[in-house]
């Protein structure tokens, strides 16, 4: 029985990483992406359209992509960080991130990566 647990597990698990990989980029307008940031989970692709997305924002779930052209630019107006990358394995391209603030003391950054490993 112990076994046969065992092995449900691990398919499960196969079965979970496999759904997760080539995900369907979903196409995000500058007034959905907080709330596709907030619902993103592991694996997720963003495509942003082209316009203005006013941050600040944050990324939380790990290997997500987010991918566009310079016309996405997400801007954070000017004060704190734009764009916050706090999960391993997170992807940008193609997008334009500006509009940090200028508080170094306060870590101010375009983009600050936030305990997060192989972040591109």
């Amino acid at each position: 029985m112990g076994r046969l647990v065992t092995i449900a597990i691990a398919l499960l698990s196969v079965v979970c990483e496999l759904g997760s990989a080539g995900a369907t980029p979903l196409d995000v307008s500058p007034g959905g992406f907080a709330i596709a940031l907030s619902q993103a989970r592991p694996g997720d692709v963003l495509r942003l359209t082209p316009g203005v997305y006013r941050g600040p924002f944050k990324i939380s779930a790990p290997s997500v992509q987010l991918s566009g052209d310079p016309r996405a630019i997400i801007d954070g107006g000017g004060q704190g960080t734009a764009l916050t990358l706090a999960a391993d394995g997170i992807k940008l391209e193609g997008i334009t991130v500006r509009g940090s603030g200028n508080d170094l003391a306060n870590n101010d950054a375009v983009i600050l990566v936030l305990d997060a490993h192989r972040v591109t």
